[in-house]
């Protein structure tokens, strides 16, 4: 899995600190640093890879042992899944809605993580957004991870927003211990071209 996280810059030392933290429900192994990005005060990029290419650097790895890892992903009940819509001007729609997704989601051990979808809209465009829900953002889920809760996400189109059937082209679900699943919820249609 990938971990990401910004870093802190000590100036009287010339020292860059980055704390990530691994907790019990990570995957035990061994964890290394294939890349540091680094920012300067005029917004200039550097990065560094490390790796066993004679390019980059000797990666570092150190093995970390953990008590109750979790390597299941998080489910969603997919025939749970409620989507409304209302303009907030409804005498004179001018693109801006008010769209409510209704989810339900749990997880096995960690707990329900990150959850980002995407919108479709009827000009095929595709418009990504993040649900924030209460336990986003926190290192431990609060509550029982294991019963399946129910989610609620809402999200204003911006005026101009296309008329038409919109609908959720995909959803992507991680737990605490950044197992993800990806759900897609677009039909493809095939087809085959004739020569005559």
């Amino acid at each position: 899995h990938r971990l990401e996280q910004y870093g802190s810059y000590d100036e009287s030392t010339g020292r860059a600190n980055i704390d990530i933290v691994i907790t019990e429900f990570f995957a035990p192994g061994n964890y290394g640093v294939p890349l540091v990005s680094m920012t300067d005060m005029a917004l200039n990029v550097g990065t560094q890879h490390f790796s066993k290419s004679p390019n980059h650097l000797p990666l570092i790895s150190t093995k970390i042992s953990t008590s109750n890892p979790d390597t299941i992903p998080p489910k969603l009940d997919l025939n749970k899944i409620k989507v409304s819509a209302r303009p907030t001007n409804s005498e004179a729609p001018n693109g801006e809605t008010v769209v409510n997704i209704i989810y339900f989601a749990k997880d096995d051990k960690s707990g329900l993580g990150n959850v980002n979808y995407r919108l479709l809209d009827p000009q095929g465009v595709s418009h990504f957004e993040y649900h924030y829900h209460k336990n986003s953002n926190l290192l431990f889920f609060k509550g029982d991870p294991t019963k399946w809760q129910k989610y609620d996400i809402k999200v204003v189109l911006p005026p101009g927003s296309p008329p038409g059937i919109w609908g959720i082209q995909s959803m992507e679900l991680s737990d605490k211990a950044h197992n993800k699943q990806s759900f897609n919820f677009v039909e493809t249609m095939h087809f085959k071209v004739s020569s005559k």
